[in-house]
C-alpha cells in the first residue's frame, strides 16, 4: 500500500510540472502578443490536480541537513527563556 501512495505522490509531482511548462508556454504566447489562454487554464487544473495528488500521498521523510542548525537555536531558545525567568 505504501508504494502505491508513493506513485500518487510522485504522479502528482509530474502534474506540478506540467503545470509550470504550460504556464511557460502561456508567457511565452502573451509574450509574443498572442495569449493562448487555454494554456493558462489548462495550467491551472494541472497545478490543481497536482496538488490535490501531493497531499493524498505520504509526507516526505524529514532531513538532517540542518540538524545542528536547530540545535543551535533550541539551545539559544532555552539559554533565553532561562535570562529571562532570572
Amino acid at each position: 500500500m505504501e508504494n502505491r501512495s508513493e506513485l500518487i505522490a510522485r504522479v502528482g509531482m509530474f502534474f506540478y510540472l506540467l503545470a509550470a511548462g504550460l504556464m511557460l508556454l502561456f508567457i511565452g504566447s502573451d509574450l509574443g502578443d498572442d495569449p493562448q489562454f487555454d494554456l493558462f487554464f489548462l495550467s491551472l487544473g494541472a497545478g490543481l490536480f497536482g496538488f490535490i495528488l501531493r497531499k493524498k500521498g505520504p509526507k516526505p521523510q524529514s532531513s538532517d541537513r540542518f540538524k545542528s542548525m536547530r540545535q543551535l537555536r533550541e539551545k539559544s531558545k532555552q539559554r533565553n527563556e532561562a535570562k529571562q525567568k532570572k
